[in-house]
């Protein structure tokens, strides 16, 4: 599985739009707290993300 997700991601990484939206989204607000995310993912069963669109 892993072997499959680590494929998967090499081959999003060749895509231009893929790559592009990468860009955008890492000029995004929460961005800077992905960290913080996936650590409380990792050490709670639940975890409630919010969030604004900025619409």
């Amino acid at each position: 599985m892993d072997r499959i997700l680590l494929q998967s991601n090499q081959m999003k990484r060749k895509n231009a739009e893929f790559v592009r939206l990468l860009n955008v989204r890492e000029n995004l607000p929460s961005f800077f707290f992905k960290q913080n995310i996936v650590d409380c993912i990792m050490k709670n069963q639940v975890t409630i993300v919010s969030g604004e669109t900025g619409w």
